[in-house]
């Protein structure tokens, strides 16, 4: 995937706005894979003007973050887009990642980080063994807490609630139960 510059996509966005020229006209001259990409560049323009294309440094989601934006749009029906917009989150495939990691492997897998840790600047890990059991049993309640709240949020909304997201005892649990040796 091609990357633009802030001046670039600036540029496009008012190109469309005079009125003259597509979304797919625009992508054509600009030589811009898809008139869905200039769509979007417009979407994010008129939602948050201009610092809608200054980089952000990496923000980190909390996992009630994340399940709050897939409630959103469970609730609301919102695309992608327009989920990413109202909680100005650059990029739409993020919330489509979240859903599905939640599908799959329930609300644990929210809370894991993405992708491989940087090789600079590498912050001191705490093993699980030197966790005391009060860090390991906070950590726990977190994660349970935001799994009963979205839990509650599908229960309200009427949707199936997916069996590994009821089961009987947390995996965190069991985990801790390895390593309270």
């Amino acid at each position: 995937m091609a990357k633009y510059d802030v001046s670039f996509k600036l540029h496009v966005v008012r190109k469309y706005l005079e009125g003259k020229q597509s979304y797919a006209d625009l992508a054509n001259k600009y030589s811009i894979a898809g008139h869905r990409q200039v769509k979007k560049w417009v979407d994010q323009y008129l939602a948050f003007g201009q610092k809608a294309f200054t980089k952000k440094k990496n923000r980190v989601y909390t996992v009630q973050m994340k399940l709050d934006v897939l409630h959103f749009m469970k609730t609301t029906g919102a695309s992608l887009q327009e989920t990413a917009n109202h909680f100005q989150i650059p990029d739409c495939a993020l919330i489509s990642t979240w859903k599905k990691k939640l599908l799959e492997n329930g609300i644990d897998a929210l809370a894991r980080p993405k992708g491989c840790p940087s090789l600079t600047n590498k912050p001191k890990k705490v093993k699980k063994k030197e966790m005391t059991r009060e860090q390991a049993l906070e950590q726990e309640n977190e994660l349970l807490r935001a799994e009963l709240a979205f839990i509650k949020k599908l229960r309200a909304s009427g949707e199936n609630i997916p069996s590994h997201l009821l089961r009987s005892k947390p995996e965190s649990s069991r985990s801790f139960d390895k390593h309270s040796d």
